[in-house]
């Protein structure tokens, strides 16, 4: 999203596979850091397997069978909480940059 809303001479083209344009008002933005800062203390504090079975009951992932996310849940318990809160602390959408506003050419 930054390369494309910057203008970055040279650059032809862009697939994105997912994205966001970002939170558009400060209180989305702080309800956001509360509610990833809640994910991430409980990624480092509770079994994996705990967090993530309510993790997968979020509305997003409504389109997931209970097998599906009883598969995740167990793929996912294998991973390290301690990175899984990091990553979830760096890539937040209440840390990102605002691209909505801006224009593309």
């Amino acid at each position: 999203m930054m390369a494309a809303c910057q203008g970055i001479p040279g650059l032809c083209g862009l697939v994105v596979e997912g994205g966001h344009p970002g939170l558009q008002n400060e209180q989305a933005r702080a309800e956001r850091r509360l509610s990833d800062g809640r994910w991430a203390e409980r990624f480092r504090r509770e079994p994996l397997s705990t967090v993530f079975h309510d993790w997968y009951q979020q509305s997003v992932f409504t389109s997931l069978t209970a097998q599906q996310r009883q598969a995740l849940t167990a793929l996912r318990s294998q991973n390290n909480g301690e990175t899984l809160a990091a990553m979830l602390e760096a890539t937040s959408l209440a840390a990102s940059r605002i691209y909505a506003r801006r224009s593309t050419r």
